[in-house]
């Protein structure tokens, strides 16, 4: 077994793979010498494959997974935990903002006495637009859940294998890390890291794919009917104080009060919310189809490397 495993999912990154190879055979040793990197191929329609062939061949440590087509990131990250053999798993993303030279440094700190080490970035190195979207979904997520989920953290990060297979164990189709570390309630550390620039090209998140991805964790942590229920009430509540208004104008002012808020407001307002909350109800019973139909979370199509 070796001492750690390290996880890289890879969608369309056939050039950043020479160079995070490169750097991976430089920092794990620091570790130990006894490591593997599991690349998970997560349906690439370039030479990613071809690539990740190449660099098992050039070593036996690195090792590949090819999934018969894009399941997801939080999918492929599964599959190489699924498939890692380690005491210890890291897990970054393959574009090399997560830098490689900072896993020892991840590992130092879980050494003294943490389960996980999580990569603090700081200031990423993104868009401003991706920056605000990212700290709006954070800032929603924990007024919702109440989780209190550190925002400044991503997938970068170490954990042990006891918090690797109970990770492992949860199988739900919607997956979100960071939700699903925070319920483990296993000690977490943050390390303060670089976050650099992508090595080439856009990255593959667009913004409606980036959208998706925050509903599902949003409707599977964050228990969003709790506050559709509320804002049902409060619409209610609105509506009712409207018709008082109303009346108060009439009967105590003797004035004639304004049609849209004698008719208008109320109607539209308890229009959205309701459909607010059929959406809401809506979206819970596709999750919910999704999660009885227990298909797998991904399909294997080829190993290498890996049994």
């Amino acid at each position: 077994m070796p001492f750690i495993s390290a996880v890289v999912p890879v969608y369309n990154e056939e050039s950043c793979l020479p160079e995070l190879s490169r750097r991976l055979m430089a920092s794990l040793p620091l570790i130990s010498p006894d490591f593997e990197i599991i690349f998970v191929d997560d349906g690439s329609r370039d030479g990613s494959w071809a690539e990740i062939l190449g660099l098992t061949r050039t070593d036996a440590r690195m090792k590949g997974l090819r999934l018969t087509r894009n399941f997801g990131q939080q999918r492929a990250i599964a599959a190489g935990m699924d498939h890692s053999s380690g005491g210890w798993v890291a897990i970054m993303d393959c574009d090399l903002q997560d830098r490689p030279e900072e896993i020892p440094r991840l590992y130092s700190k879980v050494r003294e006495g943490f389960e996980i080490a999580l990569a603090d970035r700081g200031r990423r190195n993104d868009p401003p637009s991706i920056r605000l979207a990212s700290r709006l979904f954070y800032f929603v997520f924990n007024l919702l859940s109440g989780i209190g989920h550190y925002g400044r953290a991503g997938n970068f990060g170490i954990m042990s294998r006891k918090a690797a297979d109970t990770i492992c164990s949860m199988r739900e189709r919607t997956r979100f890390l960071g939700g699903l570390i925070d319920w483990t309630g296993f000690p977490v550390a943050y390390v303060e890291v670089v976050h650099d620039r992508r090595c080439s090209g856009k990255s593959a998140y667009s913004f409606p794919a980036r959208c998706v991805r925050a509903a599902g964790a949003l409707i599977a942590y964050a228990a969003p009917m709790r506050p559709a229920v509320k804002l049902g009430l409060c619409s209610a509540a609105a509506a009712f104080c409207c018709g008082a208004g109303a009346i108060y104008f009439s009967m105590i002012r003797h004035a004639s009060a304004p049609d849209w808020s004698v008719i208008a407001a109320p109607m539209y307002f308890l229009a959205g919310a309701g459909l607010l909350l059929l959406c809401v109800i809506g979206m819970y019973a596709a999750y919910a189809f999704e999660e009885i139909r227990a298909r797998p979370l991904y399909v294997v199509l080829d190993k290498a490397g890996l049994k």
